[in-house]
């Protein structure tokens, strides 16, 4: 099918059959009553001891390596406890609320500036230590750059591989999925930063992300890092087509809608998946129409 058969959308109804997922959260909240404890369901234990051990790990590569460095006082450094970790990422989530022009402005005694909370909870520096070492993957196993292997997204890749476990496994979407990309505003230096000249932020990082049409809630997402040789089949152009075609594969229920590109329609067509899935692709009102994937059932 690698020619479409493209009808007038008012040719035929395409034949769906029923839904059949059990689609809403998987998880007892019933006994849960804070945000905090929504918080945690995605911001885990394990992550947080995964982060501070990969914090604690950096830190002492770096003293190892720069014995002169001030940090290397034993006055200053001292492994970070996960309490701590949660206290910075707290101060940290605050500042996004409360936006001054200097990190020091939040620990100022300065009545102008003076916030009691940052001092109280956290010194400032240990906050700025803290910010300096945050890690969350061990340097050691990044490989380098000319290697077939490399991974660009190294040092994040345990956020990433968590997160999208977590999305997937506390909420199933219901009927209706869509796919899209979004842009993280960034402008600093970034290998994986791209400009596109249709979104607001217009620099930044890409995403990729399948989403319930109802909710928004992103239940899988993929950070574009150039031209993606790791989705398969290796050596395709068009990194989101086959994008679409690795996470719609794996979130096909009996009676799914989704609303890929028609290209992936076909493919997915090709190599007898399952499942009923019909193709849209946005047109201009002169050329409206719908794609025929007879035998996707």
């Amino acid at each position: 099918m690698a020619n479409p058969d493209w009808q007038p959308p008012t040719s035929a109804a395409p034949l769906v059959p029923p839904f059949t997922a059990q689609s809403g959260v998987r998880v007892e909240t019933a006994q849960i009553g804070s945000a905090l404890g929504f918080f945690e369901l995605f911001f885990t234990v394990e992550l947080f001891d995964l982060v501070v051990a990969e914090t604690n790990r950096y830190a002492t590569q770096f003293i190892n390596a720069n014995p002169g460095s001030s940090y290397a006082q034993s006055f200053l450094w001292k492994p970070v406890q996960v309490s701590e970790f949660k206290t910075f990422l707290g101060l940290l989530l605050n500042m996004g609320l409360t936006k001054k022009h200097e990190l020091w402005s939040y620990w100022s005694t300065n009545p102008i500036h003076h916030m009691p909370m940052y001092s109280a909870a956290m010194s400032g520096t240990l906050f700025e230590t803290i910010l300096l070492f945050r890690h969350f993957s061990d340097n050691t196993t990044s490989r380098p750059r000319d290697h077939p292997a490399f991974d660009p997204l190294h040092k994040i890749r345990p956020l990433i591989d968590h997160f999208n476990l977590k999305f997937a496994n506390l909420y199933t979407p219901a009927q209706n999925i869509c796919i899209d990309e979004s842009l993280i505003h960034f402008t600093r230096r970034l290998s994986v930063k791209q400009y596109i000249l249709s979104k607001r932020a217009r620099y930044g990082v890409k995403l990729y992300k399948l989403c319930e049409r109802a909710t928004g809630y992103t239940h899988k997402f993929r950070i574009y890092e150039g031209k993606d040789q790791t989705l398969q089949p290796a050596g395709r152009t068009g990194s989101f087509l086959k994008f679409q075609e690795e996470i719609i594969k794996n979130l096909l229920y009996p009676g799914g809608s989704v609303a890929p590109n028609p290209s992936v329609v076909s493919r997915l067509h090709e190599r007898h998946f399952p499942s009923g899935v019909a193709g849209t692709s946005n047109q201009p009102p002169s050329r409206k129409s719908v794609v025929s994937v007879a035998g996707v059932e």
